[in-house]
């Protein structure tokens, strides 16, 4: 909204001064029941006039004024519309209790009860007070403040690729102004909803025919399948002005369904409208070696519900919002999350399954046994998990029950090889291949058999 109309209305307001001073007849003054004028120093350069008791004018181009009263100050060049004051054109109307133009500066000043609407598109923006500064040699740009008093917006739009469908966007926050009638920012504890979607942040900034917005300062970003939080919060849309890729900035965090990443930089894919893929980038000087639980200020990490990751860069893929596989790339830290080895007698080295490698890519597959929920879907499970060393060996430490004791020590098997997978199911590791350069330990618990004690353990070279 806000296009040309409030540069008509300005011009407007200036001719107004017209049938008050007899000067030209740019505007027509209604004969309104019980309205009364006064003149004061006609045809001179400090000539004022006063219309009480109602007045309505006729402008070209449509355009309708009228209020309670009226004041025109010739030597300051200023006119006042007081009381129930409305401004109207084909295309727009702003209604005020008090609206004043200041012809010196090219400038309107709605205050109390302010409403612009655009009556083309239905939206609409209140706010106590607003200012208005037409273009000018000094200012090529016009520009429309709502400075203070929470302005709230409606804004509806037409979609780049259907002209059929309308997109409406909500705006709350303390100020707002509007660029060129295009570029929209708000100002302090922004709120935006947006169908589905809502919006949290110190500011926001966007164009109102569509494109995206950005949020800056203790962003949020929030729908029914994610919620996304960073320092700024990028959001760009595609022609039908449907969210296609959403870019987190600044100690980022994404909390999905499946997997939450964090990262200096998040950003999520969209494809119809529902996420497909997350990739999470560390700061460039991320170059030493992963240790587990290293610092977020230049990693990046994925957590989902029995895994964790921690890289240079991590790249989910999940497709209708299904996660399929985690890669993890350079300095690749992976851990497995277990509950039912949690408890064993280990020593602190020892208490959870990890990878390490210059890449690491853990696969997940639906839990069978698991129940279907609303969406026909069952809970994701951990099936797969690779490791590949380029610049040094991959690693992996990983532990295995004993099915036939339960209460058993568990087995440890710490292998190192150029490339390591390791298959489980229902959570146990069931299966492990190494190839090339592989060498290991695999250490089986303490055993008394017949009154002797005994112990296993085994070494691989090849």
């Amino acid at each position: 909204m806000i296009r040309r109309q409030v540069l008509c209305l300005s011009l407007a307001m200036a001719a107004v001064a017209a049938p008050v001073t007899a000067q030209d007849d740019d505007c027509d003054l209604n004969e309104t029941p019980g309205s009364r004028a006064t003149y004061l120093n006609l045809n001179t350069d400090n000539a004022m006039a006063f219309i009480g008791g109602g007045a309505r004018f006729t402008c070209p181009d449509g355009l309708r004024i009228q209020s309670d009263s009226v004041a025109y100050f010739g030597g300051s060049g200023i006119i006042d519309f007081i009381g129930r004051a409305r401004l109207t054109d084909p295309d727009n109307r702003l209604s005020a209790r008090h609206i004043r133009y200041l012809t010196e500066q090219r400038q309107i000043v709605a205050t109390d009860d302010v409403v612009l609407t655009d009556l083309e598109t239905g939206s609409v923006i209140t706010a106590p007070f607003m200012n208005y500064f037409q273009r000018s040699d000094e200012r090529p740009e016009s520009l429309i403040q709502f400075p203070t008093g929470r302005p709230h917006a409606v804004m509806v739009r037409q979609t780049r690729s259907d002209t059929t469908r309308a997109d409406t966007t909500i705006v709350d926050a303390n100020s707002m102004t509007i660029v060129d009638q295009a570029a929209v920012t708000a100002h302090g504890n922004v709120e935006i909803v947006r169908d589905s979607v809502q919006g949290f942040g110190g500011e926001a900034r966007f164009q109102q025919d569509g494109g995206g917005m950005v949020l800056i300062g203790d962003a949020r970003l929030v729908s029914p399948d994610y919620e996304m939080v960073g320092d700024t919060i990028d959001a760009e849309t595609d022609e039908n002005e449907d969210i296609r890729n959403v870019i987190g900035r600044g100690n980022a965090r994404l909390n999905a369904e499946d997997t939450d990443v964090e990262a200096p930089r998040v950003q999520i894919f969209f494809e119809n409208g529902e996420v497909s893929r997350l990739v999470a980038v560390a700061n460039l000087d991320s170059a030493a070696a992963a240790t587990a639980g290293d610092s977020l200020a230049r990693r990046a990490r994925a957590l989902s519900a029995d895994f964790r990751l921690e890289a240079d860069s991590i790249d989910a893929i999940a497709p209708d919002e299904v996660i399929h596989s985690v890669t993890a790339v350079g300095s690749a830290y992976g851990e497995r999350i277990t509950s039912d080895l949690a408890n064993a007698n280990l020593p602190p080295i020892a208490v959870t399954d990890w990878m390490r490698g210059d890449t690491i890519v853990a696969t997940f597959g639906e839990d069978a046994e698991a129940p279907v929920d609303s969406a026909g879907r069952r809970e994701r499970v951990l099936e797969r998990v690779l490791a590949v060393g380029t610049s040094d060996l991959a690693t992996s430490f990983y532990r295995t029950s004993n099915d036939e004791d339960p209460d058993a020590p568990p087995s440890i098997n710490y292998v190192r090889a150029v490339r390591i997978a390791i298959d489980l199911v229902g959570g146990k590791v069931t299966n492990i291949n190494a190839e090339e350069q592989v060498h290991g330990l695999n250490l089986q618990p303490v055993q008394k058999t017949g009154g002797r004690t005994t112990a296993g353990n085994g070494r691989t070279d090849r």
